[in-house]
């Protein structure tokens, strides 16, 4: 039989088979074309997989000439072997069409399958709860700095202690999402995010910043796990859905961000306060996530697509030795900067920068999150334009513009245009990246914790930099710094091509 069709990574496609970590053949539709060689013998009956290749399909309708196969189907001791579309398939999850466990030949539900749509959706739904989120949070930072009597380092401080939350996570995800699977695990870091959740509200209630900081540490430990497993699954439904969506995921991330920012800026008019806010949030997003969770890729489906027999440690530790996926890495935090001070930073800079309301502050933040949306959904259809990775490169130099044109602007109209700008740059660096290093299904939970671990890390570690900087010259200056990483990230941008060109 012809051994099966791969991607350029090697991992099967969609519609192929596989016994348990072992390809065993190609889909019934592809079988059906497919005659045996000499160059490529149909394999010895070892086991009741192997014989399912020797037996025809009802799609198989050419006469087989093989002698050699005809015999051995003939005079198969195991008489009751039925080809591998023939399962029934009793354990069928009847909700998204998945297997929930591995049969003797497992199926990879087809790109158009409705399970992969599913599928799909909630992983959709996961980036926008992501959002929204860590947004809820950082939508009412004036209002936790003006309660607690914050300085700019004081607050940079704060921010510190919960990015290093995050920096502790964010290496051992992959392992994590390699054993347990993306289900179980964006459970388990939601549940974790809740906790802090709930340590803010009560901290702030307090007036305690010393049990602020305990809880960030917390939060955002949560928030790390979730969002490097919410890629992970991301890359996963990418490979099956054999197009590019990762960038329309993130936008759903960037979506919730500004459903966020606008309902801060609701929530600040109206005098809600920070822990009912929070709460009710959190309340929600326990529904949603839930959902969501139950209509990911189950792990039998996860293991056929990765197919390899490698630890998932070790996986990690090969990927952390990898050039390009360490210099990927590395361009994601200059665009996972902005991004992440923009979130902690943008708002009080223009209030402070310019005399705003903390109200009008928001409502810029929410207009850099509204553009970044709108230019990650239209970004598919961009790169079918324009390569990805000059397109990528035109953007990062529009975000310096825009970073600039916010730093040195002494109209507020300049400065608005400069945040927009700054918006447009930064919408594609981190998709980018998650759709480059995801196309090795076994090695995705790896790379991709290496990718979250310096890109998320930049997106949390790096804003309470900029708040140290803003001590002495100012939050619009503080924010100008960041040109400078998001011009590496412009030199770096052409590892985002395949090694092999392809």
């Amino acid at each position: 039989m012809e051994s099966s069709p791969k991607d350029v990574n090697g991992s099967l496609r969609s519609g192929e088979e596989c016994a348990g970590d072992r390809i065993v053949g190609q889909a019934p539709a592809d079988r059906a074309n497919s005659r045996p060689t000499p160059a490529d013998p149909v394999p010895a009956a070892s086991g009741p997989a192997d014989r399912v290749e020797a037996v025809p399909t009802s799609a198989d309708t050419t006469p087989n000439t093989d002698p050699a196969a005809t015999a051995r189907t003939n005079t198969d001791p195991t008489p009751n072997a039925k080809p591998a579309s023939a399962d029934p398939s009793p354990n069928t999850d009847p909700a998204f069409g998945f297997p929930t466990t591995t049969s003797p030949a497992q199926t990879l539900p087809t790109q158009d399958s409705p399970s992969v749509k599913w599928a799909s959706r909630a992983t959709l739904v996961t980036f926008f709860l992501s959002g929204f989120t860590l947004a809820t949070f950082l939508s009412r930072i004036p209002t936790v700095r003006d309660l607690l009597a914050l300085s700019p380092a004081q607050m940079g401080h704060l921010l510190l202690v919960g990015a290093l939350g995050s920096v502790l996570w964010l290496p051992i995800s992959g392992p994590v999402v390699a054993r347990f699977g993306p289900r179980n695990t964006v459970w388990t870091g939601f549940a974790i995010w809740s906790v802090g959740a709930v340590m803010i509200a009560s901290s702030l209630e307090a007036r305690s910043p010393l049990a602020l900081a305990a809880s960030l540490f917390v939060f955002q430990a949560g928030t790390a796990l979730w969002n490097s497993t919410m890629n992970v699954e991301g890359g996963f439904v990418e490979l099956l859905a054999q197009r590019p969506i990762m960038p329309w995921y993130h936008a759903a991330f960037s979506i919730g961000t500004v459903a966020a920012a606008g309902l801060g800026a609701v929530a600040i008019a109206t005098r809600v306060s920070v822990p009912v806010h929070l709460l009710s949030v959190a309340a929600f997003s326990a529904l949603a996530i839930v959902w969501a969770g139950r209509n990911y890729i189950p792990q039998p489906v996860i293991d056929c697509l990765a197919n390899t027999d490698e630890g998932a440690t070790a996986r990690t530790r090969r990927a952390w030795k990898e050039r390009r996926t360490v210099l990927i890495g590395v361009m994601v935090l200059g665009t996972g900067l902005m991004e992440g001070a923009a979130n902690d930073w943008l708002a009080l800079a223009m209030v402070d920068g310019f005399g705003l309301a903390p109200a009008t502050g928001t409502l810029a933040l929410a207009l850099f999150l509204t553009v970044l949306t709108l230019t990650r959904l239209i970004s598919p259809s961009l790169q079918t334009r324009v390569e990805p990775v000059r397109l990528l490169r035109s953007l990062l130099v529009v975000a310096i513009v825009g970073l600039l044109l916010l730093a040195l602007s002494p109209w507020v109209s300049l400065a608005v245009i400069g945040v927009a700008a700054w918006g447009v740059g930064s919408a594609l660096g981190f998709p980018s990246a998650a759709s480059a290093l995801a196309r090795d299904a076994a090695m995705a939970p790896a790379r991709m914790s290496v990718l979250s671990t310096i890109g998320y890390g930049a997106f949390l570690a790096g804003p309470p930099v900029i708040g140290y900087i803003a001590e002495h010259v100012g939050y619009r200056g503080a924010l100008g710094f960041i040109a400078l990483p998001v011009l590496v990230s412009v030199l770096l941008a052409g590892n985002l091509r395949p090694e092999d060109g392809r």
